[in-house]
């Protein structure tokens, strides 16, 4: 079964944000998930030729523990996820299997306030948005 597209960009920033951040307690403990994030983020500075795909990835790069440069650097690989199949066929095949089984999206709204959460293995983001009418 091929994962949908949000979760499947939300394990690949997970699998970055790790990369970038070695030291944390995480999910890569092991050389292999290590080389995986390297490759991905070799590979993705390949394939992000457009301004705004390869700002958003210098940016998260810049700074791995901000929510908003993440999140920003998840839309815009669901944006290409959503445009090019092989994209998502070559992304599939970087991604760990393990990293994709734990991962959930949850987004939730009511009037203006919206609340996504976000999970793999045992990290949690939680992002909640409250426009102004």
């Amino acid at each position: 079964m091929t994962p949908d597209i949000a979760p499947l960009a939300q394990a690949a920033v997970e699998l970055l944000k790790q990369y970038w951040a070695p030291a944390a307690v995480g999910m890569l403990a092991t050389g292999t998930l290590r080389e995986a994030g390297r490759s991905l983020f070799v590979w993705l500075k390949e394939k992000f030729t457009k301004p705004a795909a390869a700002g958003a990835l210098q940016e998260a790069e810049a700074s791995p523990d901000n929510a908003t440069k993440l999140e920003a650097l998840a839309l815009q690989i669901r944006s290409v996820l959503e445009d090019d199949p092989a994209f998502r066929e070559e992304l599939l095949a970087r991604v760990p299997p393990a990293l994709l089984q734990n991962m959930s999206v949850n987004q939730e709204g009511s009037g203006n306030i919206s609340v996504q959460t976000s999970g793999a293995g045992h990290h949690i983001t939680i992002q909640t948005d409250r426009r102004n009418d």
